[in-house]
């Protein structure tokens, strides 16, 4: 059922006035986590000497060549491939340890798990084990976890991803090339502890393949539709809280040279320094770009969100300025007789009222259990306005929501019109090839053609028929009574 938000000459629900402003300022500061349980700020994968614990993590650390990576990956779009080491190339590393003399963490000389290789280890060390140096040099990945333990974490982010594209239309899947190793000033209870916040952000796909072989599958990943980006919350957090500017990437043409001017930035910093690591794990932006976006400075004079009635009733519970209110069933019937909506789809009379109170601009919300039309009401809200001439920007928190409506417009061929902007949708060859279609459609003459929905003409007859016998109401009164008293009669003689 439509609900119409307060309207002006309604009575107040809440005094609570003030700053529209400063209201926005707390609401926005609410949605940007500075804190070191963002991932963003503090990754404990990003630390050289990572010790993996072979547990089910959703991330892992890997090596490579960052130069290689970056130019197979980013610059020539091609994927790339994740692999471990095979067992002879693990008794080669295992046996170069243990002439080196290394030791691990916890000691255990010739033990030493793999998994738990330090940086300066494995750079010392990586180039004398056989075909390693070349898997590298051609963009490739490597992780040092055991064979199972390396297949079951690829498979769970893997997994991850898919659930997360499914769900919401973004896997939040990203490679994170390059750390900023900084720390927290005094008195924070991690004062001087070592945090490892990523400097470049690939957004990418993990896929399975089987091998030529026919062997076990490899797996390949693959940046996204999304260029390479930069850290906004850790770009956030050093001008809030050091006041320095983080550099933007925008203009890079390698990561190295990228890293040479973070170094730059931070050089004034003790023990802070950029690690060229390497770790794929899930990054949420989200909240950051909500944040960016309320923000009143980003937007032209007199049109940023605190200038928004709708932002300024939300804020201070204020009544909402309404010309229009819901229209009853009576207007609904007159409008249905009179000029009808150029609706695409059925539409009974509560929903028919909502889509003459949305032409009319009404603000309002509309509620209903599943299956009671909702995605039906929003194609044919959305007819309604590409009718009237207006642009609709359609969102959801789920993307099957968005399916949903899509795949109703596809039906009534409204497809052409609507520009989708989620998912695999997004990437830049699929917005060109739909604007593509758009155009060549609206160079068709034929385009245009008249709405003829039988459903309409056979509402505005029976609308007809019904404002015919309001007109008479003594006489349908009398017809009325007559049929309930030979129902009485005859339920009287069968009992």
């Amino acid at each position: 059922m439509p609900s119409q938000l307060p309207s002006s000459g309604a009575a107040r629900t809440s005094q609570v006035g003030g700053d529209v402003t400063e209201k926005l300022r707390r609401s926005r500061q609410r949605l940007l986590d500075l804190t070191l349980r963002n991932r963003l700020l503090n990754f404990r994968p990003g630390n050289p000497d990572y010790r993996d614990d072979l547990k089910g993590h959703k991330h892992i650390g890997l090596k490579g060549h960052v130069e290689s990576l970056w130019q197979m990956l980013v610059e020539n779009e091609k994927p790339i491939e994740i692999a471990h080491l095979t067992r002879d190339q693990q008794g080669q590393l295992s046996q170069e340890l243990r002439q080196s003399g290394y030791q691990s963490s916890s000691g255990s000389g010739a033990s030493h798990s793999l998994a738990a290789l330090g940086h300066e280890e494995w750079t010392d060390l990586f180039s004398s084990i056989r075909g390693v140096s070349q898997f590298l040099q051609k963009g490739n990945l490597l992780s040092l976890l055991p064979d199972e333990a390396f297949r079951k974490r690829l498979t769970k982010i893997r997994n991850e991803q898919n659930t997360l594209a499914n769900s919401t239309g973004d896997s939040a899947l990203f490679l994170a090339i390059g750390f900023l190793e900084w720390c927290e000033p005094e008195p924070h209870p991690k004062a001087n502890e070592p945090l490892f916040a990523p400097l470049i952000l690939v957004h990418v796909n993990l896929d399975q393949r089987r091998t030529e072989e026919g062997g076990e599958r490899e797996f390949l990943l693959q940046m996204d539709a999304d260029q390479p980006q930069g850290n906004p919350c850790l770009a956030e957090k050093l001008r809030q809280d050091f006041a320095i500017d983080l550099p933007d990437i925008e203009d890079e043409k390698a990561p190295e040279t990228y890293f040479d001017r973070v170094r730059r930035a931070v050089r004034s910093k003790k023990n802070w320094k950029v690690n060229p690591t390497i770790a794929l794990g899930f990054f949420n932006f989200a909240r950051y770009r909500l944040w960016l976006d309320l923000d009143p400075d980003q937007w032209p004079e007199g049109k940023s969100p605190k200038d928004h009635p709708i932002v300024s009733a939300v804020l201070n519970g204020d009544p909402l300025p309404q010309e229009h209110g819901i229209p009853s069933d009576d207007d609904v019937a007159t409008h249905q007789a009179t000029e009808d909506l150029p609706i695409v789809m059925d539409a009974d009379s509560t929903q028919y009222s909502t889509l003459l109170a949305g032409q009319k601009g009404v603000s309002l919300v509309v509620q209903g259990p599943p299956g009671s039309g909702k995605s039906q009401t929003i194609t044919n809200l959305i007819a309604v306005a590409i009718a009237q001439g207006k642009r609709v920007l359609f969102v959801a928190q789920k993307l099957p929501a968005l399916q949903v409506v899509r795949r109703r417009l596809e039906a009534v061929e409204l497809a052409p019109f609507c520009l989708p902007l989620f998912s695999d949708k997004a990437r830049v060859t699929e917005v060109h090839k739909h604007l593509a279609t758009s155009a060549r459609l609206r160079e068709n003459q034929d385009w245009q053609r008249p709405l003829n929905n039988q459903v309409v003409a056979l509402a505005k007859k029976l609308n007809a028929h019904a404002a015919r016998l309001r007109e008479q109401p003594t006489g349908f009164n009398h017809i009325h009574g007559r049929l309930r008293a030979v129902a009485w009669e005859r339920a009287e003689t069968c009992a």
